[in-house]
């Protein structure tokens, strides 16, 4: 990494730039994008008075990034990158850390959104008490950010001609998914919350699929698939249909009681 951490810098700008393009929004952010060998040691200094709770949770730090907001809204939010993931990524010739960086610029912009719709003036009650706005975060991120590293794979010509595409992702990328679902879910039987993160998860990336290939990935076919969790297939109908903060903001509540068939789920 060091020796190319200014090529890699340089991309990440570039990326940046692409994004906002996309999402003007994001210029309104005062962002800072920093690759870090720790990402909880990184995100304690940044936010010091989280320190036991980051210590007590499961973090994840292997994760391949993470979104820290400062306390107030309109300070500085961090995008940490992992150091050693994204050195993997690189020698290995795997784009999936750009799909990172849009996934995290994600986080950044929902959560900067968020707080004004709510006229928030500090960020704590986003991030400690408002679990079904995380949650719908991480869809939406997982969606963007896997959307916008195959909008990149494609000007890149990395992606095969869509017969071929689809039968990959039919025969290999979707029963892995759904396999490594499976996997986490169960080995996380007492987290309800990160069950939840790795339900919006596997179903952004479907939604991306279903937008490209309806006739193959859709509403009917991710029900058949999770004809064993029925749940699954309505949750997923109620995340397509919500996939913006202005459609999704006003149906948190429908959002809840859609969470509530598999987790038992109250009022904050």
């Amino acid at each position: 990494m060091d020796s190319n951490r200014k090529e890699v810098i340089e991309i990440i700008e570039y990326i940046v730039k692409l994004y906002a393009n996309m999402y003007p929004k994001l210029c309104q952010i005062p962002l800072s994008i920093e690759i870090t060998k720790d990402l909880d040691a990184r995100h304690c200094e940044i936010r010091p008075e989280y320190a036991d709770i980051i210590s007590q949770k499961n973090q994840h730090s292997d994760d391949n990034g993470r979104t820290v907001v400062s306390r107030k809204v309109g300070e500085t939010i961090y995008i940490l990158l992992n150091e050693d993931k994204m050195k993997e990524y690189i020698i290995n010739q795997n784009a999936t850390w750009i799909g990172t960086v849009a996934h995290e610029l994600t986080h950044a912009l929902d959560y900067h959104q968020m707080a004004k719709l709510e006229g928030l003036e500090y960020y704590d009650k986003l991030e400690k008490d408002d679990y079904l706005f995380i949650s719908w975060s991480e869809y939406h991120a997982k969606k963007n950010g896997y959307s916008f590293l195959r909008l990149m794979l494609g000007k890149m010509n990395l992606l095969k001609e869509d017969n071929e595409e689809i039968e990959k992702i039919i025969n290999i990328e979707w029963p892995h998914c759904i396999k490594d679902f499976f996997v986490d879910y169960h080995k996380n039987l007492n987290d309800g919350l990160y069950q939840i993160y790795l339900t919006m998860h596997i179903l952004g990336r479907y939604s991306v699929w279903n937008d490209l290939y309806p006739e193959y990935f859709n509403e009917s076919r991710l029900a058949d698939d999770f004809c064993n969790t029925p749940w699954m297939g309505r949750l997923y109908s109620f995340m397509h249909k919500h996939e913006d903060l202005e459609s999704i903001y006003p149906c948190f509540e429908e959002f809840r009681a859609v969470l509530s068939e598999n987790w038992p789920v109250g009022k904050e």
